[in-house]
């Protein structure tokens, strides 16, 4: 068993990182197969475009204060969470770019840097200020896939059945992927030059999918 500060080092996370991951439960504890297991997790290369990346927390009650509309029980993520609660909780209230996020057509949901939920993005469904008067988005969104544990790669399950194969494929390998973001915030962004310097065996490549 790794100690904290050992799993941080490894992972390349810092300390609070872990805790997320312990804590909304996507990694169950710090035996050392599970953090070596996340730590050759391949990093995602996107080809085109930008890729749109919720960087959120564990789940917890949504209140009035996270700009909620009443129409979702919870806000961040965990296994425990059913699809549509998963959904709810990840497709809305962001201070974003739609213009982008439309475009990419995805949004990955993860974890200190590590996906555990693919979102297929089809419109803006609302806008809205929020209490400082900031615009925040709302967006109609699938729930494409998940994972329940990050070490265990047969925990990937897909959520919307009628994927071609080829999509199905390409989404599931997002899952247990780490991401690099770039800007700040709750969105940001992997840019097309992301993992350009990895080895190729450590690169998940991301592709449109439905092209």
């Amino acid at each position: 068993m790794f100690t904290r500060p050992q799993a941080a080092s490894i992972l390349g996370v810092s300390m609070g990182g872990i805790d997320k991951l312990l804590e909304s439960r996507f990694l169950s504890d710090l035996k050392q197969q599970a953090v070596i297991a996340l730590a050759n997790s391949p990093h995602v290369r996107v080809l085109d475009g930008r890729l749109p990346v919720l960087r959120t927390a564990a789940h917890r009650d949504a209140t009035l204060s996270d700009h909620d509309d009443q129409a979702r029980k919870y806000i961040g993520a965990s296994p425990t969470m059913s699809d549509d609660e998963l959904l709810q909780a990840s497709n809305r209230w962001w201070r974003s770019n739609p213009t982008e996020i439309l475009a990419s057509g995805l949004l990955v949901v993860a974890i200190s840097g590590f996906i555990v939920a693919v979102l297929q993005v089809h419109s803006l469904a609302r806008s809205q200020p929020d209490r400082k008067g900031l615009l925040r988005h709302a967006y109609d969104a699938s729930l494409l896939c998940r994972m329940d544990d990050l070490a265990d790669a047969s925990t990937k399950r897909v959520c919307l059945e009628r994927l071609s194969p080829r999509d199905r494929d390409a989404c599931l390998a997002l899952l247990g992927c780490r991401v690099r973001t770039v800007a700040g915030g709750p969105i940001a962004y992997v840019d097309p030059v992301e993992g350009a310097e990895l080895p190729a065996a450590k690169v998940q490549p991301v592709y449109q999918l439905g092209s």
